[in-house]
């Protein structure tokens, strides 16, 4: 199981974002889904970035050092309409291929930095891996 390779487990049916999208149309996928992140891409299909639901929580009301009078939702909607993906996303990108396999996807899981992984073929978006379909992959196989 450990060579299994990312391909065959990886999600492929992907929202995808664009660098000039807005931050609320964002912040608008990630209340209408249970994504936490979602990968950024040109007009060729390269991946360029990714913004995680941290990263809108990061420049929301709530998490800022500054005190503010007034509605809470209305300043994260000026907000968020004010900027773009390009300038929140994570620019230098983790990625794997998808002939990468679980267990090279465990070991950056396990390093504690990424929360997901951008599966990545000469450049282009083919996929996304996170923690939990490492689990489901576990359960099925415990089940089984």
């Amino acid at each position: 199981m450990r060579n299994l390779r990312l391909e065959q487990i990886m999600k492929v049916d992907l929202v995808r974002i664009r660098p000039d999208d807005t931050m609320e149309h964002v912040a608008s996928i990630f209340e209408e889904s249970n994504f936490h992140h979602l990968p950024v891409i040109d007009d060729d299909e390269n991946l360029v970035g990714i913004v995680s639901t941290t990263d809108l929580n990061q420049i929301s009301y709530g998490m800022s050092l500054f005190e503010r009078q007034g509605d809470d939702d209305m300043y994260n909607h000026v907000l968020f309409r004010s900027l773009l993906v390009n300038e929140v996303m994570k620019k230098d990108v983790f990625t794997l291929g998808p002939d990468a396999t679980i267990s090279d996807a465990h070991q950056a899981f396990k390093e504690g930095r990424y929360r997901a992984i951008p599966i990545v073929s000469n450049g282009m978006l083919v996929g996304l891996v996170t923690p939990f379909d490492l689990i489901e992959l576990l359960m099925d196989e415990v089940q089984s």
